[in-house]
């Protein structure tokens, strides 16, 4: 089932996900309400913190089209070649241009994952999979895009957001 994605305003998304120990049914209902949400809000990835469960476990969209997740994902080995991301995010109110900000990202990563079973698994992302990788492993760390904005242009979103908020439809 899709569910609502929190925004910068709310202060979980500044702590770090913890490690997934178990590997049952309730992981899978977590991963698939993760894809129905990406999906739903047309985004490229999700980590679960951005849907309230701060579990080290994201979702993304890959650039053949098919939908992927991660349990417990580390970075293992990284290209040395820096690329400019532009970068939006869905807890930054995902549709909006106001949101999108340039942030410095490897071309390549390897990443070491876990499966629904906890079994091992290892990738090779590139390009716009390693950007959108990259970009949710931070929010598993507590990182989120608009960290490197300046105050005042940081400031600025978050009262927007906080407006929308307010007047937000149920």
């Amino acid at each position: 089932m899709a569910k609502e994605i929190i925004t910068i305003l709310d202060p979980l998304l500044k702590q770090k996900s913890g490690e997934v120990e178990t590997f049952d049914n309730n992981l899978e209902d977590l991963v698939k309400d993760m894809l129905e949400t990406m999906k739903h809000h047309q985004g490229v990835g999700l980590a679960a913190v951005q849907i309230g469960t701060p579990l080290r476990v994201l979702t993304y969209l890959g650039y053949d089209g098919k939908a992927g997740f991660m349990v417990n994902p580390v970075i293992v080995q990284r290209s040395e070649k820096i690329i400019d991301s532009e970068e939006g995010c869905l807890s930054v109110l995902g549709d909006s241009d106001a949101g999108i900000v340039t942030m410095p990202r490897h071309e390549w990563i390897k990443v070491k994952f876990r499966d629904l079973k906890g079994d091992e698994s290892e990738m090779l992302a590139e390009k716009r999979n390693s950007v959108v990788i990259q970009h949710e492993i931070d929010h598993l760390d507590g990182i989120c895009i608009t960290d490197s904005l300046s105050p005042l242009k940081r400031d600025m979103i978050r009262r927007r957001i906080s407006k929308l908020e307010r007047y937000k439809i149920e």
